[in-house]
């Protein structure tokens, strides 16, 4: 029963409200990003990542890392590539309390038996997601950098258009910020 939630979560996972895509990202100062002029898209085999589980949204993360490498002019060459390319999604169950405040202004009374004041707390259930894209060097494969775009999965049901569009909106958050600018001076 978990790993068909999942499945389906995986399934709708940038069914996103996605007109900002938080990232971060980090990077290997020392690292020469000049040099990278080829990479090819790996996939990662571990168990707890989520594209391994669902290989139609790993085929739609993997088509639009090519496509945003390759529109910032890069090639992608599976046999001598530079950079090795590999995504990663997790999700996270997460629960959201705010406090709206008192409905009263106040308490009326004497001492601990005055009255008003009822507070007003709003919780919110939510599953968060990560979408990790690491990139290595292929000649000593250590990593060089790493981007991470947040998401919220929705409920909705997304045609395969639809969720590629999703996916290409967060993949190409991420890697607009690659390489990172202080390396390019």
């Amino acid at each position: 029963m978990k790993l068909a939630r999942i499945c389906c979560l995986l399934f709708i996972f940038l069914l996103v409200s996605c007109s900002t895509v938080p990232v971060n990202i980090d990077y290997n100062p020392s690292a020469d990003f000049t040099n990278f002029t080829t990479f090819t898209v790996g996939n990662v085999t571990d168990q707890d990542d989520l594209l391994s589980k669902n290989p139609l949204i790993r085929d739609r993360v993997n088509t639009s890392i090519v496509t945003k490498m390759e529109a910032q002019g890069y090639l992608h060459d599976s046999d001598t590539p530079d950079m090795l390319v590999y995504p990663r999604v997790s999700i996270k169950d997460k629960i959201s309390v705010t406090d709206l405040g008192s409905a009263y202004p106040g308490f009326w009374g004497f001492g601990p038996y005055g009255w008003g004041g009822g507070g007003r707390i709003d919780v919110r259930e939510y599953t968060e997601g990560y979408l990790l894209i690491d990139i290595m060097s292929a000649r000593d494969e250590l990593l060089v950098w790493r981007g991470a775009g947040k998401f919220t999965v929705t409920g909705k049901e997304l045609t395969p258009q639809e969720s590629q569009h999703h996916i290409d909106e967060i993949v190409g958050a991420i890697l607009d910020r690659y390489p990172p600018d202080e390396s390019i001076k």
